[in-house]
């Protein structure tokens, strides 16, 4: 592995760790402040935060850039408040366990759009997502309440950003590192902003808050630019280094990370939140793993040449 390498998985790895020390951090400040609003101030953050670097790449700016970031930017305040609010009422584990589900529907949907038949691998995957959902959501097993509800509207947004993502083309065309990074921030920069405006919502109507704690807004500021800005900028400059099946495989353990970083703020878990989550977890993962072990197989595996004698 090179140098460059090396540090791409180092700096891809950091992602998943800020993601997951943000559940808790919202999961305190959410109990502060009405989580719509904490939603807007933190897309607003980020919007403030991105200007600077992109207002040089704004001048080049084409109808279908806007176009998909006024989808991506309803999905991700759909992403914002349907967390935020979770966190209201779920620990930062369980929460991001459901969220994590996000890969199982992005299978599903897959399928159905591309109308090609699931492979066996997806279909397992499936099905154990739906058993971890079950342990989790089954009222026998415990109550159930509207966070769950917040939590997958989370994940459902998460994935329709991943399967729209694939539609995107100046994600694949540029072939210049600074034109993609010049596109990336164009997006991103159009994306927060459209962001802001659907999220306006809140502050219109419940007014905005006078004397919020500091707490509340450092963890505004750490999760507008460093879970925000700074990890998308991370998946556009080194993700394609290390390829989107390791990395997708490492953005899953930020479950692992909400958990114990929840443990550590003392929020308490159920057994059938843990149970249920970790099948859920695995379920996820499953996809990755498979194709990491297949490729690791097929590299591995000496060819045989028939005319060989």
């Amino acid at each position: 592995m090179t140098s460059m390498n090396r540090k791409s998985y180092y700096l891809i790895f950091l992602i998943p760790v800020i993601w997951g020390l943000g559940f808790p951090i919202t999961y305190n400040a959410v109990s502060q402040v009405d989580a719509g609003i904490y939603a807007f101030f933190r897309s607003f953050i980020a919007l403030l935060f991105i200007t600077p670097f992109a207002i040089k790449y704004l001048l080049k700016v084409d109808k279908k850039l806007i176009l998909a970031s006024l989808a991506f930017g309803l999905l991700i305040a759909l992403q914002f408040v349907g967390q935020s609010n979770a966190l209201r009422f779920l620990p930062s584990s369980a929460t991001a366990f459901i969220i994590s589900t996000n890969a199982i529907i992005l299978i599903i949907f897959t399928s159905v759009l591309y109308k090609k038949k699931p492979e066996k691998i997806d279909v397992f995957s499936i099905s154990l997502g739906v058993v971890g959902a079950i342990i989790i959501l089954n009222p026998k097993f415990q109550q159930f309440n509207i966070g769950y509800w917040w939590a997958g509207l989370s994940s459902l947004a998460i994935a329709l950003s991943i399967l729209l993502i694939g539609y995107l083309s100046f994600f694949k065309d540029s072939s210049e590192p600074s034109a993609k990074v010049g596109d990336g921030l164009r997006f991103i920069f159009f994306q927060s902003l459209f962001c802001v405006f659907f999220l306006s919502y809140y502050p219109l109507s419940l007014g905005i808050p006078n004397n919020l704690p500091m707490q509340v807004w450092l963890s505004i500021l750490y999760m507008g630019v460093i879970a925000t800005v700074i990890t998308t900028v991370l998946q556009i400059k080194f993700q394609n280094r290390i390829g989107n099946v390791r990395a997708s495989l490492i953005y899953n353990l930020d479950v692992i990370f909400a958990s114990v970083f929840g443990y550590l703020n003392h929020e308490t878990m159920t057994a059938t939140q843990l149970v249920g989550g970790s099948i859920i977890f695995l379920a996820s993962i499953a996809h990755p793993v498979y194709l990491l072990a297949m490729r690791k197989y097929k590299t591995s595996t000496p060819s045989i040449d028939k005319h060989h004698s």
